[in-house]
């Protein structure tokens, strides 16, 4: 899918792409015509002793790290190649140049970028670069003589071996010693100590915040026991309430009763108050004769009603704690709530850091041990190689053997200036084609109305003004009639069939009185009776296209000074009459929402089989969504890349109104060669158009090829 519109996107924006590169690569190459020249010289170093293993030790010869590794690897050319560029030789270089400094340098380091090394079997070339061609030549020769200085310095034959025994000696020592340290901080087990008392405290940890659980849960078993015991209680109480309540039930039996509720109560829950109880119960916790029993029955229901307060409060309470339990059960966060718990993680995260201490210590005199035998061991080569030296006769590693050339200019091709230009013309093109996409909203195709504004498509009409009245008088490419036909033929199609067809646009000047007068025209043609109205009060056309007066007209009707039978006209085309927007229309604007304007349009439908309604543009009022209420269906016309496609949907809502009145969109004023037979923008284009289509803009294309 991207890949498609990628290409989609390249193909319609193709002409600019391919004037843009082109413009590009123009200037690319008048750019290098016209720059300053980079002129280049080179001077020979030859290799004299490639024999010897060229390692360097980091702590005795600045240089980069990657120079090392080269010196570490068996082709010594390399390494050679990549010391030319060195910021020594820059010094001095630098120091003997003449003032002014060439190129305006200013520091050394900025004479590395005019500077670069190549090798051949076994020679060396410095190649120096710059805009003037006596500093290039200058510049490469000073730079290959402090080359060869550098590089035989660097291993000379007459290093005294007594001076590498003696460094030779110190990293053994240095390394003896940070073998000792690491030993002896592995034998200490203070890692291994601070792992088991780790191990130990968390193990405890974890038995605590168990002991935690195991508690809550048990204390959470015993308030759910309770709490059942207090459900049964309640019930208990209840039952007993409606059993004192009945005539029948002595009150000896429910006080007794009563007494043993609240024993049992006793039992279940231990009351902290019991003053306070003796003075709540007033009859069944006083000692009392059984001869009582039988006028008291008011004060044992007083008791009864009091017990199951009790209950409930007592049930409640429970209910709380046993929640608030399962809540402490349920959340972890909730066990850390614990000193004993918190304590212990306390213990452990000072161990834990301990331990991260030691093995960071660990790690650090192991790294110590190994860089200092990795020197240790350069040293023993470098102690070997002078050894060899110092039997070789030849003592200079390099030779300054070949003196700087003649500066030649250093250019690009202008091939490769142009493809580089139209390179970059074509990404910048592309780069402007994506954000104009996304910067259009207009809707300039079917495509665009189908798939962003989900409306449907009736069809499309050619750059026009007039019906053809034959076929010859037809413009290029698909006739003009034959589109109208094809619009009636899909507006016919609806079902039910509309006998008013209201007809709108969203912006003035998009055609939609000529396309409902061409509409009409063709209803008429077919022999259907067709009456035209212009109810584009605010800016009527439709007499003019016509031919007709505008004296009276709708506003009259509307305004009850004309008869709609008087106010009708006979057009030019047979079997279609025309009512004009009349004069009075400032006064008639507020009729168009009234139930007027649909009785004139009730009228208009039983005198015709079609009615047509002009409206003015919907962007300006809202006249045309008040008509649309007073017709049977609506159709939205627009020019191709002048309507928002959220202007679009929002309109298509709007005439729609929920009732499915509104039957598509009607493209105008496309051009004839890009409409087919179907009244669709052309899918193909053929012939000369199709090949300048492609390199120019497509206005400018289809007016050459109409010429």
């Amino acid at each position: 899918m991207i890949v498609r519109e990628f290409f989609r996107l390249s193909l319609k924006w193709l002409w600019l792409i391919f004037w843009l590169g082109v413009a590009a690569a123009l200037i690319a190459v008048a750019a290098g015509a016209f720059a300053e020249p980079e002129l280049q010289s080179q001077a020979g170093i030859v290799v004299v002793r490639s024999d010897l293993q060229l390692q360097i030790e980091p702590r005795y010869r600045i240089i980069q790290e990657d120079l090392i590794q080269l010196g570490r690897s068996t082709d010594r050319m390399p390494l050679l190649v990549a010391l030319v560029r060195n910021e020594t030789i820059a010094e001095s270089v630098f120091q003997e140049l003449p003032d002014p400094k060439p190129f305006g340098v200013k520091q050394p380091r900025q004479l590395l970028g005019y500077i670069s090394g190549q090798f051949e079997t076994s020679m060396i070339k410095i190649l120096a670069k710059g805009p003037d061609a006596e500093a290039v030549i200058l510049l490469a020769d000073l730079w290959a003589k402090y080359y060869a200085r550098f590089i035989n310095d660097l291993y000379a034959s007459d290093v005294s071996l007594r001076n590498i025994e003696n460094q030779l000696a110190s990293a053994q020592e240095r390394h003896d010693a940070a073998n000792t340290a690491f030993v002896e901080f592995v034998e200490s087990g203070e890692i291994d100590r601070l792992d088991r008392e780790y191990d130990y405290k968390k193990t405890l940890f974890d038995n605590i915040v168990e002991q935690k659980r195991i508690k809550l849960t048990r204390e959470f078993n015993e308030i759910n026991q309770r709490l059942s015991q207090m459900q049964t209680l309640l019930t208990d109480a209840q039952i007993l309430q409606l059993t004192q309540s009945a005539t029948s039930t002595s009150s000896a039996n429910v006080a007794g009763l009563l007494s043993l509720l609240f024993l049992q109560t006793d039992a279940v829950r231990s009351f902290s108050d019991r003053s306070a109880l003796d003075n709540t119960f007033q009859f069944v916790l006083q000692p009392a004769t059984l001869d009582e029993f039988a006028g008291a029955s008011a004060l044992v229901a007083a008791d009864l009603s009091r017990l199951l307060v009790v209950f409930n409060d007592e049930l409640a309470s429970y209910a709380r704690q046993a929640e608030a339990m399962e809540a402490a059960l349920l959340s972890p966060p909730s066990l850390l709530e614990d000193e004993a718990i918190l304590q212990a993680m306390r213990e452990l995260d000072a161990l834990q850091s301990q331990r991260l201490v030691l093995q960071n210590r660990k790690q650090e005199l192991q790294a110590e041990r190994e860089r200092l035998w990795n020197s240790y061991s350069l040293l023993l080569n470098k102690q070997e190689e002078l050894r060899i030296a110092a039997d070789v006769e030849e003592k200079a590693v390099v030779r300054y053997a070949l003196p700087a050339s003649a500066a030649r200019r250093l250019s690009r091709p202008a091939w490769q200036n142009a493809l580089l230009g139209g390179l970059l013309g074509v990404m910048l093109a592309l780069g402007i084609a994506f954000v104009l996409e996304l910067s259009d909203d207009k809707a300039r195709s079917h495509e665009d109305l189908r798939s962003a504004a989900h409306a449907p498509y009736l069809g499309g009409l050619p750059l026009a003004s007039t019906l053809p009245e034959e076929e010859s008088a037809a413009p290029p490419g698909v006739r003009f009639v034959d589109a109208v036909r094809f619009l009636r033929a899909e507006i016919d199609r609806a079902q039910p069939q509309p006998r008013s067809l209201l007809v709108a646009s969203f912006l003035p000047g998009e055609g939609k009185s000529t396309v409902a007068h061409h509409l009409a025209q063709v209803a008429a043609a077919s022999g259907r009776p067709t009456l035209l109205v212009d109810a584009n009060l605010r800016s009527p056309a439709l007499h003019l296209l016509c031919g007709c007066h505008n004296n009276a007209g709708l506003a009259e009707v509307l305004l009850g000074e004309a008869r709609l039978a008087e106010a009708l006209q006979q057009t030019a085309t047979p079997g279609l009459h025309l009512l004009s927007a009349g004069q009075n229309r400032a006064r008639a604007l507020d009729r168009l929402a009234a139930a007027g304007m649909g009785e004139v349009v009730a009228a208009l439908g039983e005198a015709a089989d079609r009615v047509i309604i002009d409206t003015p543009a919907l962007h300006r009022c809202a006249d045309a969504l008040a008509l649309s209420a007073w017709s049977d269906a609506a159709l939205l016309v627009i020019t191709p890349g002048s309507t928002p496609v959220d202007a679009v949907q929002a309109c298509a809502e709007g005439l729609d109104g929920g009732a499915g009145r509104f039957l598509g969109v009607v493209m105008n004023r496309i051009p004839p060669q890009d409409l087919n037979v179907f009244g669709d923008p052309a899918i193909e284009i053929r012939g000369l158009r199709r090949w300048l289509g492609l390199v120019l803009p497509p206005p400018l294309a289809r007016r050459i090829t109409r010429v």
